[in-house]
């Protein structure tokens, strides 16, 4: 049941254009005693989940090339839940997990390589504008971005040191929600970001998508 709710839960928040693609749900096995995190639906086809293994913790990546009805498991080098996967193009792709692992791939998830992240903070989520703009938060306040297709990855200060949960980016606008309603916004693709006030009355926000009539959705 974790397992199946986790799933649900991610695809609600990642696979928006799965979802609508979709008139009814089905109950999809293949993955059971693992941790679901993330879900990459990058065709009707081909999807991709990060998570770790439920008994070991070890990092695990799944692809399915058959729209989840069968799925390839691929258990990384590292022992941290992998939180976070999303792809440039259909070969190159990048994961983010705990203790700052960053994973990259070229060829589609066949092998992932670890990339120096410079920080050991939990990584909780990534998004790209281009391969030479590529952003990652994380735990206390972390935020990372990189400009040479995610090989090199540099701290950007945001002055603060809560959790930040989820990054999205819609052609160069982008946002990063976070714990105490953080919330920053930026419309030149990163390069300068801005906090904004949100007048809700919880006090984490976990995720953000924009919806098909370009209006924001925040979880929390």
């Amino acid at each position: 049941m974790k397992t199946k709710l986790l799933l649900i839960a991610s695809i609600l928040l990642c696979g928006q254009n799965l979802l609508h693609s979709q008139e009814t749900w089905q109950y999809l096995g293949g993955l059971s005693d693992q941790y679901l995190w993330k879900v990459y639906a990058q065709s009707p086809d081909t999807v991709y989940i990060a998570g770790a293994s439920s008994s070991t913790g070890q990092g695990m990546i799944a692809k399915s090339t058959n729209g989840g009805i069968n799925w390839t498991k691929t258990f990384t080098t590292t022992n941290n839940v992998l939180k976070d996967i999303v792809f440039y193009d259909k070969n190159t792709g990048f994961v983010v997990g705990e203790k700052g692992v960053i994973l990259k791939t070229t060829n589609g998830g066949a092998d992932w390589t670890l990339k120096t992240s410079g920080t050991t903070q939990n990584l909780n989520a990534i998004a790209l504008v281009g391969l030479d703009k590529i952003w990652a938060v994380g735990n206390s306040g972390t935020v990372l971005n990189s400009s040479d297709g995610g090989e090199t990855w540099q701290q950007k200060d945001f002055s603060t040191s809560v959790n930040l949960n989820d990054v999205k980016f819609y052609g160069s606008e982008g946002y990063i929600v976070g714990n105490n309603t953080s919330f920053y916004k930026t419309i030149d693709a990163g390069i300068i970001w801005n906090k904004e006030f949100v007048n809700i009355n919880r006090n984490t926000l976990f995720g953000i998508q924009k919806t098909l009539n370009d209006s924001l959705q925040l979880y929390h």
